[in-house]
């Protein structure tokens, strides 16, 4: 019988318990309500799974993550506070300005035209999808059995990501200075990602960048579970480094938000590291009868 609960949900069940406490505190009940309809479903997902224990349920389960990762993130929406208590973003644009017009980030990159910008959005956009492409990696390596571990890397670094935003209120640059520092070109990849994060962001806050985590947080998974697929580590080091050039060029989020977000995430990736060196576990469940995929 698989059991109740994973070590990433275990992460996911205290992130919950995390924002219904914060919505207590600034007394939002929409807040509690989300708080409590995310830990029904993980634990009640996990529960069907140790009733059931067949491999679809324990492959639901899998599958599942990138919702949780998203219901994780939808969450923090009844805990958004008014203009009032952003803080540092006139401060932070300033650092921006510096990088993106007197250390000529923004000339560089767009120099030779369009093209550059472009693909920057695209790279942006990719993000969407990437955690639930790692996990059709795994399946296609016959490699599920170090999936959990990966998991874990990821949930612990989003997560703790998330449980900083409500702290810390603030906007997207490209919102709280419209007029200012944006891109030169409007692709339809650009009018694409503004209109996702009209339509499905939250205005909680900006910081840390959740995009950044998780594209960082995906290429230490990997590093720490499948060290030695070298070509996959180097794509994603890439994908990872372009990501953070799209996130600042693109007013998405100020430069101080992307270099949090890479330390939380390697700060979670070692506490998660630690924990498992303390209490290894494995996934007995998972076991197939094929052997790996080499390189």
């Amino acid at each position: 019988m698989s059991a109740p609960l994973r070590r990433y949900e275990w992460i996911l069940v205290a992130f919950f318990v995390y924002i219904a406490s914060l919505a207590v505190v600034f007394w939002r009940p929409v807040g509690i309500a989300a708080a409590v309809a995310g830990l029904t479903l993980v634990v009640g997902i996990a529960r069907i799974d140790a009733v059931i224990a067949r491999p679809g349920s324990r492959a639901l389960r899998d599958w599942m993550s990138p919702g949780y990762v998203l219901a994780a993130y939808w969450s923090l929406a009844p805990l958004a506070r008014g203009q009032e208590a952003r803080l540092f973003d006139a401060h932070w644009v300033q650092w921006d300005r510096v990088l993106l017009h007197d250390l000529g980030l923004r000339q560089m990159i767009e120099s030779a035209g369009p093209l550059l910008p472009a693909s920057l959005e695209f790279v942006y956009l990719l993000l969407y999808g990437l955690p639930t492409v790692l996990i059709g990696w795994f399946y296609w390596q016959r490699r599920r059995d170090r999936l959990e571990s990966f998991l874990e890397v990821l949930f612990a670094s989003a997560l703790l990501t998330y449980a900083l935003i409500p702290l810390l209120p603030s906007a997207p640059p490209h919102l709280e200075f419209p007029r200012d520092d944006l891109p030169l070109y409007l692709s339809a990849l650009r009018r694409l990602n503004l209109w996702l994060q009209n339509g499905a962001d939250i205005t909680t806050g900006v910081f840390p960048s959740g995009h950044v985590t998780v594209a960082i947080a995906c290429l230490l998974g990997i590093k720490r579970v499948m060290p030695d697929r070298t070509q996959l580590l180097r794509s994603l080091s890439i994908y990872a480094g372009l990501l953070l050039l799209a996130t600042i060029y693109g007013r998405y989020h100020y430069a101080v938000d992307v270099f949090a977000a890479v330390g939380v995430a390697y700060v979670a990736s070692l506490l998660t590291g630690r924990l498992a060196d303390w209490q290894p576990t494995a996934m007995p469940e998972v076991a197939t009868a094929f052997q790996p995929r080499t390189k």
